[in-house]
Formats: C-alpha cells, sequence, structure tokens
C-alpha cells in the first residue's frame, strides 16, 4: 500500500513538472513562411525583370559607340530568386474505423480483426483491401522568385515555405557486426528474409551494379553515378532482407507514391539529414503526412557528429514525429558510437527512438572507387549503416507478421518495447532522454514476442466517455520482466500549425488494482513503460486520451513484451 501511494505521489509530481495540458486547440490552417523567406519577399516586394542600359556598347569594329544616336545595347537582369522547400497543408485523407490485435499462443499466430479471430490471409486480404491508395504526397523544393512565392501564398491552398537547407550523407567507416547478434541468422534459416515488402532509398548516386541483386531496381535511371554511400545502404538492406524488393532513388528528399509498384512500398529508407535543426520544416511535415496518409514506415538517420564537443542535436527530418530515428551502436561493446547524435529536437520530441548496430564489414565484395574517391571494400557504418540495418530488420518482420505491414505506428511500438540487450552507455550518451525509450537493442526474437493490438479511425473512436482505452493482458508470469509501448500518428498539419501534437495519450499498467508502471510524457508521440511483476495476476492496460485537439484521427499502435 505505501509503494502504490508512492507511485501516485510520484505521477501526480510528474503532471506537475509536465504542466500537462487538458486541452488542445482545434487545428486551424494558416499559411507558413519562414523569417528568411519572409525577408526575402520583403526585400523583393516590387521585384520585376530588371531593363539595363550597358553603357559600354560597342560597334561592329569594336570601338566604344560615342554617338547620341547610336542605337544602345540593353541586358535584361532576370528576377532574384530562392531555393525553398514548400508543402501544402491541407493533405489529410478520410480513414475508417478498424481494431486489430496479435499474438501468439501456444507458438501458432493468431490475428483479429474488428473483433472477430481470422486466418492470416484473410487478415491480409482485409488490411489491403480497407486500405486508401488514393493519397499522394504533394510538396517540391524549386528556386522561387518573391512573385512566385506569394502567388503560392496567394493560391486557394495553404502552404508552409522554408528556406532550403542543404543535405548532408553520413559518410561511414570502421568495424564489422554479426547478424547473430539481432538473431536475423535466425529469421533466415527459419526462411524469413523480407519477401513481399517493398523498401525505397534516396541517395546521391546509384550502387555499383556488382554489389546488389536481382530484387534491386533503380527508378529513372543514374544520372549522378554509382557511389560508395548508396552501395552501401543497399548492401546492407539486401543482406538483411533478401527476398525483400529495393528501389533506388538517384536524389534525396523523395516521396514516392508507394502504390505504384510491385510489391507495394511500406518502408523508406533516408540515410541522410538537414544541415540543421529546425523547429519543423516542410520536409518535417512531408515524411510525417506520408507516414500519417499512407502508412508508409519511414527509417532516418539520427546524424553522425565528428567532435566530442559538438552539437550532438539529432538532424532534421529525423525530428519528425511520426518517422523512427536510429542511432549507431558498436557491436564491439554494445555502446552508442561517440558520434551518434542523440540530442532532442527542438520541438521537444525524444530521439532517437531506436538504436541498432551501425558497423558493418562485408567480405568478398565487388571493390571500386568513385567519383568522389570513395572506396567501397566492404565497409560502412555509423548512423548510415545503423538505419538500413532497422529498415531490413523491420522488412523482415513485416514478412513474418503481417500485422505490422501498414502499421508503421505499430511497428515503432514493437521496436521500442522490444529492446531486449542494454546499451552499455545508454544513460550517459543520450542525456536529454527521459523515457526509457532508445536504452536497449530488439533482437528478432523480442520482435516476433510481442502482443500486439491497433486502433484507427476517427477522432471520436475507441476511446471511451472517460477518454480511456482499457483491456486485460493474460497469461502474465511472478518476477517477471515486461516492458509495453505505445504509439500514435499525428498530422503534420496540426504540428506545422499549432507546434505539438495533436493528441496527448498517456500509458497506465495496473495489477491487482495497483498501479505498477506508467508512463506520461508530454511531447512525445510515444510512450513505453519497463517495470517487472510481483505475481501471476492479469495485467489492466489504462491507455488515457489526456488532451485532444478533437481534429486528428485515431492511429494508435501498441505493443507489450514479455522477457524470457
Amino acid at each position: 500500500m505505501h509503494s502504490n501511494k508512492i507511485v501516485l505521489a510520484a505521477m501526480c509530481l510528474a503532471s506537475i513538472i509536465y504542466a500537462k495540458r487538458d486541452y488542445l486547440p482545434p487545428l486551424h490552417l494558416e499559411n507558413i513562411v519562414s523569417e528568411p523567406v519572409q525577408r526575402f519577399l520583403e526585400n523583393n516586394q516590387n521585384s520585376k525583370p530588371k531593363i539595363i542600359v550597358d553603357k559600354h556598347s560597342r560597334n561592329v569594329l569594336g570601338r566604344k559607340n560615342g554617338s547620341k544616336n547610336q542605337p544602345k545595347n540593353y541586358v535584361i537582369l532576370p528576377e532574384e530568386t530562392l531555393e525553398v522547400d514548400v508543402a501544402f497543408l491541407d493533405e489529410n485523407k478520410p480513414i475508417h474505423n478498424h481494431f486489430g490485435r496479435y499474438e501468439m499462443i501456444d507458438k501458432i499466430p493468431s490475428y483479429w480483426y474488428d473483433g472477430k479471430k481470422v486466418s492470416e490471409n484473410d487478415f491480409i486480404t482485409l488490411t489491403e483491401s480497407n486500405l486508401d491508395t488514393s493519397y499522394k504526397e504533394f510538396g517540391f523544393r524549386a528556386k522561387l522568385t518573391a512573385s512566385e512565392i506569394n502567388e503560392l501564398i496567394s493560391g486557394p491552398r495553404k502552404v508552409f515555405i522554408q528556406e532550403a537547407y542543404e543535405y548532408i550523407e553520413n559518410y561511414a567507416v570502421d568495424y564489422s557486426v554479426i547478424f547473430s547478434l539481432s538473431e536475423i541468422d535466425i529469421a533466415h534459416n527459419n526462411s524469413i528474409k523480407g519477401y513481399g515488402v517493398g523498401i525505397y532509398v534516396d541517395e546521391i548516386g546509384c550502387p555499383e551494379s556488382h554489389n546488389y541483386t536481382s530484387n534491386f531496381y533503380q527508378v529513372g535511371g543514374c544520372t549522378v553515378g554509382e557511389k560508395y554511400h548508396p552501395t552501401g545502404v543497399v548492401t546492407i538492406l539486401q543482406k538483411t532482407a533478401p527476398d525483400a524488393t529495393v528501389f533506388g532513388y538517384d536524389q534525396l528528399n523523395v516521396i514516392p507514391y508507394p502504390f505504384g509498384t510491385l510489391p507495394w512500398i511500406s518502408i523508406g529508407n533516408h540515410s541522410w539529414s538537414h544541415s540543421t535543426d529546425s523547429v519543423y520544416s516542410p520536409t518535417d511535415k512531408r515524411f510525417d503526412d506520408d507516414v500519417y496518409n499512407n502508412r508508409v514506415a519511414h527509417f532516418f538517420a539520427a546524424g553522425n557528429q565528428t567532435l566530442y564537443n559538438g552539437n550532438f542535436s539529432v538532424l532534421a527530418p529525423a525530428t519528425a514525429f511520426n518517422v523512427i530515428s536510429v542511432g549507431a551502436i558498436s557491436p564491439t561493446n554494445g555502446a552508442y558510437g561517440f558520434y551518434s547524435r542523440w540530442g532532442n529536437s527542438s520541438m521537444g520530441n525524444d530521439k532517437p527512438e531506436v538504436g541498432n548496430y551501425g558497423e558493418f564489414i562485408f567480405p568478398n565484395v565487388y571493390t571500386f572507387t568513385d567519383i568522389d574517391n570513395h572506396t567501397w571494400s566492404g565497409t560502412f557504418s555509423q548512423t548510415s549503416a545503423a538505419t538500413p540495418y532497422t529498415a531490413g530488420m523491420a522488412a523482415v518482420l513485416m514478412s513474418n507478421i503481417s500485422i505490422l505491414k501498414w502499421h508503421p505506428e505499430l511497428l515503432k511500438a514493437v521496436f521500442m518495447a522490444s529492446e531486449k540487450n542494454s546499451i552499455a552507455n545508454a544513460n550517459t550518451h543520450d542525456q536529454d532522454n527521459i523515457t526509457v525509450a532508445a536504452k536497449g537493442i530488439s533482437t528478432f526474437s523480442s520482435l516476433s514476442g510481442t502482443r500486439m493490438n491497433f486502433w484507427e479511425g476517427i477522432n471520436s473512436c475507441c476511446f471511451d466517455s472517460n477518454n480511456k482505452i482499457s483491456f486485460t493482458e493474460t497469461n502474465i508470469h511472478s518476477n517477471t520482466h515486461y516492458r509495453a509501448a505505445i504509439s500514435w500518428l499525428t498530422s503534420g498539419n496540426y504540428i506545422a500549425n499549432n507546434h505539438s501534437i495533436a493528441q496527448d495519450l498517456d500509458l497506465r499498467i495496473y495489477q491487482n488494482g495497483k498501479l505498477v508502471a506508467h508512463s506520461i510524457s508530454i511531447d512525445n508521440s510515444f510512450e513505453v513503460v519497463d517495470f517487472t511483476t510481483t505475481s501471476n495476476a492479469d495485467l489492466t492496460i489504462e491507455i488515457l486520451r489526456h488532451a485532444n485537439s478533437g481534429s486528428d484521427n485515431v492511429i494508435l499502435g501498441y505493443s507489450f513484451w514479455e522477457d524470457n
């Protein structure tokens, strides 16, 4: 009884510290223009092509024209332009109410769809038949004049415009990693290799043709040329998920229509980042919206830092709320690499969500030197490597557990709930992570061994009159370590206009009527708990919607893992 009072007191204290809101403002779309873009518009208010006289006009003999009657040469100077990122703010598509669950019963996978137990094949059919494939992502990067920017702002659609940032590719070197650490070899030995899953990568350049298999397709040709970095990314993806189909794009910041390929694209891998951590950029919004609307799971490198005393903030768009950002772990000591960025975004959400191995050596590869004088000899590492490794593991997992395909919110919850192996320096390295996230590394068996639920529907669905979702987990063992996580999607529209998530959810676990674990963060679109049971009594799981704008859909995933 005394310990229960302590837990409740801690909850009250945490609520005061976090100053949690009882409500969130409704979505009200307004044009968003960054300060540098606004200054550009002000400095070019009456911008038009300028016509100037060439005072040094010369005749055909090369002599200066001295006569006043001599025709003058005129030069037309084009309008000044600014390279900007543009996103449109009215792209959310409708949703239908659905509920699903997965768990292993006597080592047999069991699926439920809308409360009815179904076969795995029926689950796949129901899921894909209910996908709305009509949405196509909008937004672009371009050099625009002030008049062109003003035309966008005064147009029929609300826009989000920000100066374009330089992109960084995270080149890497160092050690090797053994797939057995993550039990990927167990998956492969059981013919679980990512079959039927589509992955895309956006890179500057293309992988070297001797270093990929027939399951790789270069979309739109290769204009930049074969390079070291995309070769490393694609090699890791194909070695980790050899039966998945990988589509390569020879440019960064690409969001393809996911239903235009076979198989459909359900995973995006991005081993690049912005050069700065912006508050919330059009690129963040575009990727958040693609996850929210198309249910593509995007994995982003958290970024590398070369100086011990540098700014270790995770780089955008890994800072986006719906994506999964990945930090890099050394397989030699199980610790974060000193270079792996860990600082939370300026929006306050905890980053990265996942840590994974990031130092690979692949023997017997075709060696080449690319146009940037980088030599590929089978070595690839840092967050650029940890990201495709995690995306490849996700593809393997999707091919094994069908409920994870088209549910990126559930996939994130599964990764966060199933952290099996502790990261040696997690607490000292990731100094601002107030959750229990990214403190361990998932394995294939821990990822596959979770129980999972998802809820999706309009804002008024799923929660009861007390703003709660409550259910019971049975078959609980005493003195056993458990983790549970929830993750939900929030629209880029809401974040861009309100600088916060549209719904604030809390996670609470009760046993024998007592609170045994809770997570009540403010700025995250996930919650994670880690606890050990004291009896074998059933657990009551409570998801409380503490604050709600009333505008976003409910797209919520839950994962529950027993460490055995």
